[in-house]
């Protein structure tokens, strides 16, 4: 994140002011989150984490599907440009703001992180519910599928019954699983047993009933992970998949408990109080009784 000087007269161009007032917010955030280029990552997550850390505390599922909504937006109305650039030898997503040297002026610009959008990058054609960096997983036609296997050692994967499995290669669920997998794995606090997490993340992704969007999944990683608990106190990945903890809603937080020290201190300060209003011989003297 960047301390930025924004120019006046944002605040009465049309692109800005056609937004609503979430999309006015996430907008000049992303100023600070970009470079001194105007590029910065296309990772919903990390972009969340950055601007919308207070919303994901309270609503991390409805914060990230707001993000990703308002990301469409932009991409449609040509404020933002949302690409594949091949950086290092690996293909990067990345969002540039395509008037960032009209709302932005840089005295001392640092070096570019990243390239902006030229003939050679891809534009990402779709901004799924994903979070916007990872596969999605669409239908295919049964006879398709069976020419693109003709031929082939790796049949598709066939559902047993009340699995709920989708008909999809199985080479190319384990493709799109461990993309989104690793994604959610980042999020989830408790990172025993990861293996087995991956085969019930794998089937939990590709059921044909009741399975949640990847959005879902994160969401619900981020709440534990906010949640202030120990990792190793938070239920293990696959256990946490197969019961559908994506679901739970938000716990109120646990009020702190005096430590045994301070409770006795409190105590014995309580006894010693109580003891002084209690009347002395003296006192009983004076008074007469005795």
């Amino acid at each position: 994140m960047r301390i930025r000087s924004i120019k006046p007269d944002i605040w009465r161009s049309d692109d800005f002011t056609s937004l609503d007032d979430f999309g006015q917010l996430m907008f000049i955030g992303l100023m600070n989150y970009v470079d001194d280029n105007g590029v910065g990552k296309y990772n919903v997550v990390d972009f969340a984490a950055d601007v919308f850390a207070s919303h994901l505390a309270s609503d991390a599922y409805g914060t990230l599907q707001k993000i990703t909504e308002v990301f469409g937006s932009l991409s449609e109305r040509g404020m933002v440009q949302i690409y594949t650039a091949k950086i290092s030898g690996k293909d990067v997503n990345l969002v540039y703001l395509t008037n960032w040297d009209k709302h932005q002026q840089i005295s001392h610009p640092m070096k570019p992180r990243f390239p902006r959008p030229d003939a050679d990058s891809r534009p990402l054609l779709k901004i799924a519910e994903n979070c916007g960096n990872l596969p999605k997983t669409s239908a295919r036609n049964r006879g398709t599928e069976e020419q693109r296997n003709r031929g082939t050692d790796i049949p598709p994967v066939v559902p047993q019954e009340g699995d709920g499995e989708e008909n999809i290669q199985a080479d190319e669920i384990h493709v799109e699983a461990d993309a989104e997998f690793k994604q959610f794995w980042e999020v989830y606090p408790n990172h025993d047993y990861e293996e087995a997490a991956i085969r019930v993340f794998r089937k939990v992704r590709h059921r044909r009933q009741d399975r949640p969007s990847i959005t879902a999944l994160i969401a619900g990683a981020q709440m534990l992970a906010n949640s202030g608990t120990e990792p190793q106190f938070i239920p293990q990945a696959a256990r946490w998949l197969r019961d559908g903890g994506w679901k739970n809603k938000p716990k109120p937080p646990r009020r702190a408990e005096l430590p045994p020290v301070t409770s006795n201190a409190m105590y014995n300060a309580g006894f010693i109080h109580d003891l002084g209003q209690q009347p002395t011989q003296d006192d009983l003297q004076i008074e007469g009784i005795e």
